[in-house]
């Protein structure tokens, strides 16, 4: 059973913290075989592949914060200038810059002969950061504002929509599109059946983690015939990237 991040009270922020929550649980799914004793014994292609994943998971992570410390550095600019506020604004910020900090520092230090262990340490270091953040600094955040807002926390569309070209700018409105996970196995496995024999060969060694010049010389055909074929899986696939489809493999695998 999935263990829940702590509410704060504040639907915007509890909103946030579910998709943080959600792209953590990403990493647990790095690896096709979804064993940590699967690295060591796995092919140099197969690594490899796992690496670009979890960079590009990595990415989207600290991308996904930068918008979400945006928005709650928004809200800390509405406190009132006395000490205790401005403590609580001091070390809250000092909290988001060290939680980025490790999240890049992991991505850097990245284990390449066991990815999938690092990949369960970087599921862990935002799991816990979300339950202590929110008890630490966003209840108190909160607790300060309900004293000066008069505004429901939840607002409705059309002011939210105002607050994100005036205020809030670059506030997480969603997943990154290549991590959306709403599509079933059937559907997944209708869309395979769109490719051509080739095509699924192709697609085969793509997952694999081959470059298109690797594909294009084991096949016998050349690197622009590979970069057609490669277009045509995305396409049928409703695919944009490698991430997109590993993890669309990895779900009709299942």
């Amino acid at each position: 059973m999935r263990a829940k991040t702590k509410p704060t009270g504040h639907a915007e922020i509890d909103r946030q913290h579910t998709l943080l929550h959600e792209l953590a649980e990403r990493f647990k799914h790095i690896c096709p075989g979804g064993e940590i004793t699967a690295c060591p014994g796995c092919i140099p292609q197969t690594r490899g592949r796992c690496v670009h994943a979890f960079e590009m998971l990595s990415g989207s992570v600290i991308a996904f914060l930068d918008g979400h410390v945006n928005y709650e550095e928004k809200l800390m600019g509405l406190l009132p200038g006395i000490p205790k506020c401005q403590e609580h604004i001091r070390k809250h910020k000092a909290a988001h810059a060290e939680f980025a900090q490790d999240l890049k520092s992991l991505t850097n230090r990245i284990d390449e002969n066991n990815v999938q262990a690092t990949s369960q340490h970087m599921h862990l270091l935002i799991r816990q950061w979300l339950g202590e953040h929110a008890t630490l600094y966003d209840k108190a955040l909160l607790a300060e504002l309900d004293d000066i807002l008069v505004t429901e926390t939840e607002f409705d569309h059309e002011l939210v929509s105002i607050l994100d070209h005036y205020v809030f700018h670059g506030r997480p409105k969603g997943l990154p599109s290549h991590l959306h996970d709403n599509d079933t196995r059937q559907q997944i496995e209708l869309r395979l059946a769109r490719l051509t024999p080739r095509q699924r060969e192709v697609c085969a060694l793509i997952v694999k983690g081959l470059a298109n010049k690797a594909i294009a010389n084991r096949l016998g055909t050349t690197v622009n015939t590979i970069k057609t074929h490669r277009a045509e899986i995305y396409r049928k696939l409703e695919v944009r990237c490698l991430l997109d489809l590993v993890l669309s493999i990895n779900t009709a695998s299942r």
